[in-house]
């Protein structure tokens, strides 16, 4: 209730009959100042400890029954911050793959994943970097889980960009290169597949 979070945290709540807010003036923190904070810090590390703060929905298990106007402004603002956590990871993709660190790359590439798992452009690059770090083999298995996902859930075919891609990677396996890099495309967003914008607003079927 307003007067427990009153008596816990006074001077951080804000009321009247209309509304209910945090105070800004108040000395105290919340994850959602800190991550924006981080997030407007841009380098890596700040990118990574933003993306740590995340530890699941905004306010998770938070449900008040008979108030439809706040179920719904909750919906928005979940949607919201997953927004915002998607848009720090992939920051914090290009960072990575910029700095090399092809490991931690695909360990973001993942979580990308997990929360749109439809992103066939993602699909791509964790395919490129798994064959930059050998890895030839389990990039094709990524190309072969991308397909699967989208016949069930969006009932199409991967683009010809990812079909092209699949077919040098396993041309790659199958007859090794010496030079295997300088046949994989490039990390460089701006040297990017021009479809990759259509790809990355595809979304689950209702």
């Amino acid at each position: 209730s307003l007067h427990d979070l009153n008596h816990n945290l006074p001077g951080a709540i804000l009321s009247d009959y209309h509304a209910v807010q945090f105070n800004p003036a108040c000395a105290a923190q919340t994850d959602t100042g800190r991550f924006e904070a981080l997030r407007a810090a841009s380098d890596a590390a700040s990118l990574e400890a933003a993306v740590a703060l995340c530890r699941g929905e905004f306010l998770e298990a938070l449900c008040l029954k008979n108030c439809p106007d706040f179920e719904t402004w909750l919906t928005l603002e979940r949607e919201y911050w997953e927004r915002r956590m998607i848009e720090t990871l992939e920051h914090l993709l290009s960072s990575r793959e910029e700095a090399a660190d092809f490991g931690r790359a695909v360990e973001t590439c993942w979580q990308i994943l997990m929360l749109e798992p439809w992103r066939e452009d993602i699909y791509r690059r964790l395919m490129v970097l798994l064959a930059r770090t050998g890895n030839l083999w389990k990039a094709l298995d990524v190309y072969k889980t991308c397909r699967h996902l989208l016949a069930e859930e969006m009932a199409i075919e991967p683009s010809d960009e990812t079909r092209h891609l699949y077919d040098r990677i396993r041309d790659l396996a199958t007859h090794p290169d010496p030079t295997p890099d300088a046949t994989l495309p490039s990390l460089d967003p701006a040297h990017r597949g021009a479809d990759e914008p259509e790809t990355q607003e595809r979304g689950p079927r209702s």
